[in-house]
């Protein structure tokens, strides 16, 4: 099988083509929207930094007849196996929800 000129250049722009770097910094965000009856939608950033392999962030959103929604992050850094994050609610006849991480 022969291979054409073009071809061969169409291959070596494919092997040539900038890759990300391994130690890239990635900040992901989740915009801030304010609907309906919404007081405050607020975000909170995601970030790939350090040692973490994975920074999740979970919006903070006030809807409905929920007073107040929070969010806390969910992080794995150095020896933490998973930290997971429940939003904190207050509806209905609910006093308090809290938030405890898993480590």
């Amino acid at each position: 099988m022969k291979l054409s000129l073009l071809s061969v250049l169409a291959a070596g722009l494919a092997i040539a083509a900038p890759t990300p770097p391994d130690n890239a910094i990635e900040d992901y965000v989740i915009s801030v929207n304010k609907r309906s009856d919404a007081i405050e939608d607020y975000a909170i950033p995601v970030n790939k930094r350090g040692d973490a392999i994975e920074d999740y962030a979970i919006p903070v959103n006030k809807r409905g007849d929920a007073i107040e929604d929070y969010a806390i992050p969910v992080n794995k850094r150095s020896d933490a196996i998973e930290d997971y994050a429940i939003p904190v609610n207050k509806r209905g006849d609910a006093i308090e929800d809290y938030v405890i991480s898993v480590n």
